[in-house]
């Protein structure tokens, strides 16, 4: 793959809704701006990683081993990008493979905690990304792991899920391990660089990490029992308060028959092994479900969302929901003023599960922490709908065009997973014989890879330069066009 390094000049005029292939722009230009009287330093600002705000959604994960697949912001390898002058982006427009076809299991973080853990069909564990604060357990922190790298010699992983701040990491003999930042019980933050053992208990089934703001954590028990420990401002722990953060894991109720869990922004969703729904947090723009108009105060314990008991499976975003019934229908509730719920229009606030189109063949699906949607349907296709700025559809082009209801997403039929993360996406793929020789999607048209800005603007009308690297495989790279795009999303310019 080639590489080449162009310093650009343009006078910002106004948004692109989408970026053609063939824009260009001349090589070798210098490239100054005035900065917008925005007063965000950098992007994505982060002063202290505390501060910065990161929802993400379930990991995927697929019994059948198969290839990851990879698209949108921060896709394929991270440039590890932390602090500023270091601003690092990558942009791929359609699935972009990794390496091998034995990923089980792939869990995305996004924005500055730029990292991914997934786990192979052998146990074994492997991450890639920033490594800024341990995140990734390679024995120390700093810089980035640009490739897929094992962590550690162990091949008993089971599940892996990222947040924020680092990674969970559950063993298959119910071991719960961590990696990154973790809060100790004097509420002080401690730093881990290599996966450490939390807790004594071996009894753990199911994890899922940070889905919003200062991490908090859900996961089951072999028993049934649902626990949650981090934030709690919202309620979102269940435990009948708010307010407060937990480095020990709470139980949420007395019930032992919990099944499926998921959690967004200050906000979790879980389902019983009846087939019943149930919500708390916050609920500010509907996110809950629970069908009357968002109020202030926050649902501090378990609440049935409806009367069905036939919910399979329940996926939280940053402020949009989305579940499947058993009967194969999908559903959405929440924050649909990008078209995130996918349910025709993208506009207002949906307070109740209302139906996203007539089918009833959904299999998977991944509401994501910022504003769009994947899901796989019975017959292995793909679909994607919501926000596009950072070609986290992976349709082929990024822009402002929302898209309201679901869209395919290529044309193959061998998807069997999906995950989505901050302005990216992820899904794994099960190839037949016919589609290893095509090996169609091995690699995008292009891709943008970092931009750096240099001096570090602090303060309107300040003037900078921004250097951008683009890699390509013979086609025509949008340098020019994604550097507007890029700096209008980031605030830069109007």
């Amino acid at each position: 793959m080639s590489a080449k390094r162009s310093n650009l000049t343009f006078t910002p005029t106004s948004r692109y809704t989408h970026i053609p292939p063939g824009l260009l722009s001349p090589n070798n230009q210098e490239f100054s701006h005035e900065k917008n009287s925005s007063p965000l330093y950098w992007f994505p600002s982060l002063f202290v990683l505390a501060t910065f705000v990161l929802w993400l959604t379930p990991a995927t994960s697929s019994t059948t081993p198969g290839t990851i697949y990879e698209w949108g912001a921060f896709a394929g390898k991270a440039m590890g990008g932390f602090g500023p002058g270091a601003i690092n982006y990558e942009y791929r427009l359609v699935p972009t493979a990794w390496e091998g076809d034995d990923w089980s299991q792939l869990s995305l973080a996004g924005g500055t905690a730029l990292h991914a853990m997934a786990i192979r069909s052998d146990g074994s564990l492997w991450g890639l990304g920033s490594n800024a604060i341990g995140q990734i357990g390679t024995g120390s922190a700093g810089g980035g792991v640009e490739e897929p790298s094992q962590i550690g010699n162990d091949h008993n992983w089971k599940e892996a899920e990222v947040d924020n701040a680092g990674s969970w990491l559950l063993k298959k003999d119910g071991t719960l391990w961590v990696t990154g930042w973790i809060l100790t019980e004097d509420n002080v933050r401690e730093f881990l660089y290599e996966p450490i053992r939390f807790g004594n208990d071996s009894d753990w089934t199911k994890i899922l990490a940070a889905r919003g703001g200062v991490p908090h954590v859900l996961a089951i028990k072999a028993d049934g029992s649902l626990w949650a420990w981090g934030d709690n401002t919202s309620g979102q722990l269940g435990i009948g308060v708010e307010g407060g953060s937990y480095a020990i894991p709470q139980r949420v109720g007395s019930a032992n028959d919990w099944q499926s869990i998921a959690a967004g922004n200050a906000f979790s969703l879980a389902i019983k092994s009846d087939g019943t729904l149930w919500a708390w947090g916050h609920w500010g723009l509907g996110s809950l479900g629970i069908g009357s108009d968002p109020q202030t105060t926050p649902i501090n314990q378990p609440i049935r969302v409806g009367e069905n008991f036939n919910w399979v499976s329940v996926s939280a975003g940053a402020a949009h929901s989305l579940a499947i019934k058993a009967d194969g229908t999908l559903w959405a509730w929440g924050d649909n003023r990008q078209g995130q719920t996918g349910t025709g229009s993208a506009e207002g606030l949906l307070f109740s599960p209302v139906q996203v189109g007539i089918e009833s063949d959904w299999a998977a699906v991944s509401a994501s922490p910022t504003n769009h949607s994947l899901a796989i349907k019975t017959n292995g296709s793909l679909w994607a709908w919501g926000e596009n700025r950072r070609g986290e559809l992976g349709i082929g082009y990024m822009g402002y065009e929302t898209y309201s209801t679901p869209t395919r997403v290529g044309e193959e039929n061998h998807w069997v997973a999906v995950a989505t993360g901050h302005f990216r996406s992820a899904a794994i793929a099960v190839h037949s014989e016919a589609e290893e020789e095509v090996a169609s999607w091995q690699k995008p048209d292009f891709f943008l890879a970092a931009i750096t800005l240099d001096p570090q603007p602090v303060e309107t009308g300040a003037t900078f330069s921004a250097t951008v690297t683009v890699r390509n495989d013979g086609h025509v790279a949008a340098d020019a066009g994604m550097l507007r795009l890029w700096l209008a999303q980031s605030g830069w310019v109007a």
